[in-house]
This record gives structure tokens, C-alpha cells and sequence, in this order.
């Protein structure tokens, strides 16, 4: 059974810019190179939507600090926000991490781990 990833049949084109053979290259290799994998099982893909979806959400938490560094104007509440939000971005950096690579996703949950007392 095979599976319906892109680049897994081997008669399919590479896409190509309009009127040209030339491949249609979205991102730079020098990015794109430690995450792709050579089995063309359509992985690379998934990796990158991972990677840019912890990407997105640790920006946006690393962006509520901010704000809330910015406004400190009630302390006693704010450092367990900021402490809360702190989590979001350790804990996508060790799934991310995890999931890029399996063999060593017991020593990146341990990152994980440790800083979930603390918040």
C-alpha cells in the first residue's frame, strides 16, 4: 500500500515556475537542507509545517511577554503570567525538537520537564 505523499510516485514533474523547466524552489536550500530526508516519503513537508507552526506559536507567546514586561504595572500577577507564558515557547522548542528527531525525544521532553514546576 502506498502512501499518497508528495513525491512518493515516481512518475510525477517537479513543480516548475510558469513557462520554464526550471523547479520551482520556495525556500532556500541552505534552510531546507537539515530538514530533508532523502526517503521521498514526503516527511519534508510535515517538518516544515511543524516547525513553522511552533515557530508561530512561540512568537506569539515570546510577543505576550513582551506586552507584559512592557505594562508591568501590577507585579504580583504579572510574573506568574510571563512565567505561564515562558512555558509555550520552551515546550515547542523540545516538541519540535522531538519530533525532528525521535532518537533523542526523551532527553528534549527532560527541557520540557524541568520547567513545568516552574511555571
Amino acid at each position: 500500500l502506498q502512501e499518497s505523499f508528495p513525491g512518493t510516485h515516481s512518475n510525477r514533474q517537479p513543480l516548475t515556475t510558469r513557462g520554464t523547466s526550471e523547479p520551482l524552489n520556495m525556500v532556500s536550500p541552505q534552510i531546507i537542507w537539515p530538514l530533508v530526508r532523502l526517503d521521498g516519503s514526503g516527511r519534508m513537508c510535515i517538518e516544515l509545517s511543524v516547525v513553522a507552526a511552533a515557530a508561530f506559536a512561540a512568537g506569539m507567546a515570546l510577543w505576550g511577554i513582551a506586552q507584559h514586561l512592557r505594562c508591568f504595572v501590577w507585579p504580583e500577577m504579572q510574573k506568574y503570567y510571563v512565567r505561564i507564558l515562558a512555558f509555550i515557547p520552551i515546550s515547542c522548542l523540545a516538541c519540535t525538537l522531538s519530533f525532528l528527531y525521535p532518537q533523542a525525544a526523551s532527553t528534549f521532553e527532560l527541557l520540557n520537564a524541568a520547567y513545568e514546576p516552574v511555571a
